[in-house]
């Protein structure tokens, strides 16, 4: 009988210890989290954090700007969402792949993308994908992601593209764009 009483006592014992040093852990690890939101939130980057399931954590007040919506609006929706109708697809698969395969830490971009803003518009913006370090948040993987505004630099490069293609007296295409085109007529009807 004392064997087993003593059993107990350890077990009862080892439980505590185990729980006391995984309240520790998790109020670490939230602390961790919180700092790196409230860091987020007084930057100029657009910056959101989303989980493994590809939801909003945190957005701060610049990413919630680009999507034209309030950040608390957005915490608890996919943020593939958000992404213009093409794009969609490609993220989701990603994040589908790295729930397949976890030990790869997912770091993507940075990449040309579009995202829908509230109003129905469309935003040009440049998207980086990071997995925070395990000791930053322990089982719970999350991402943070950045996205600069790249909409000017679009547009502008449009301008300059066309005026490349077209010669600039009589607004027609230019020779580099006749030969390129003669080019691809030919790789199409061959």
């Amino acid at each position: 009988m004392s064997n087993n009483n003593e059993n107990s006592k350890a077990n009862n014992t080892d439980s505590a210890v185990s729980a006391l040093i995984s309240s520790i852990s998790n109020t670490v690890n939230n602390e961790k989290i919180s700092a790196i939101i409230n860091v987020t939130n007084v930057m100029a980057d657009a910056i959101f954090i989303v989980n493994a399931d590809g939801v909003f954590e945190s957005v701060n007040p610049v990413a919630a700007r680009f999507f034209n919506v309030t950040s608390d609006s957005l915490i608890g929706k996919k943020w593939q969402d958000c992404l213009q109708e093409q794009y969609r697809d490609d993220y989701k698969y990603m994040f589908e792949s790295w729930k397949n395969n976890y030990q790869t830490p997912l770091n993507h971009g940075p990449k040309e993308v579009k995202i829908r803003k509230n109003n129905g518009n469309c935003l040009d913006v440049e998207l980086s994908i990071s997995c925070l370090p395990e000791s930053v948040v322990a089982s719970t993987p999350l991402f943070i992601c950045i996205m600069h505004d790249i909409s000017k630099h679009v547009k502008k490069y449009k301008v300059l593209e066309n005026v490349a293609k077209l010669d600039h007296l009589t607004g027609i295409a230019n020779r580099c764009t006749l030969e390129k085109t003669i080019t691809w007529i030919q790789i199409v009807s061959a």
